[in-house]
């Protein structure tokens, strides 16, 4: 198991089906596949502890960090399975905790950009939006970016295995002089 994780929605349901006692789902909105998937886990198991916590503003969906079918079927399954669908505006980051396994993400604005394409890959192959953490998660998240004190060597890290060089950074600059960000 990586701790850098590529999430997209499949990552999100396959994390769903897997839980028994709890789920806990934290983000700024859901899209309907996940939603789905929350809904037929709490069909399969009459004792699941579920809480959500999401941003319902409309923006929300706008931007892309949910839908409208999904928004609607997680208020139709609070109020069928009698689970609290909680609101937090302004939610921007998004946490799954299935039973003991912690996966914290940073949602994709839809409208922007695509949604991530792998399933649990590994870093190398995509571009990692998430951690799957488990029970030590200090000790994990340290092995995985080479910390300083751990035994693993940077390029056996999972992330992190190229120098940023000056030549990089000034790359960088370079393009941000031509093309500037535009102010929101």
């Amino acid at each position: 198991m990586s701790t850098f994780q590529e999430v997209n929605d499949a990552s999100l349901i396959e994390l769903i089906g897997r839980a028994r006692q709890r789920i806990v789902f934290v983000a700024p909105g859901v899209h309907q596949p996940v939603a789905e998937a929350l809904g037929k886990r709490l069909a399969e198991i009459d004792q699941l502890q579920v809480t959500v916590v999401i941003d319902p503003d409309e923006d929300v969906c706008r931007i892309g960090y949910g839908d409208t079918k999904g928004l609607e079927l997680l208020s139709t399954y609070a109020n069928r399975q009698s689970f609290a669908l909680m609101a937090q505006p302004g939610l921007r980051v998004g946490v799954l905790l299935a039973d003991d396994v912690t996966l914290v993400w940073s949602p994709t604005p839809r409208s922007v950009e695509p949604a991530p394409l792998g399933i649990f890959a590994a870093p190398s192959q995509g571009s990692p939006n998430g951690l799957l953490l488990g029970a030590n998660p200090g000790e994990q998240l340290a092995h995985a970016v080479s910390a300083a004190g751990t035994e693993t060597l940077p390029l056996d890290a999972e992330i992190g295995v190229e120098v940023v060089t000056k030549d990089r950074v000034q790359k960088t600059l370079d393009g941000l002089a031509k093309n500037p960000p535009i102010p929101v």
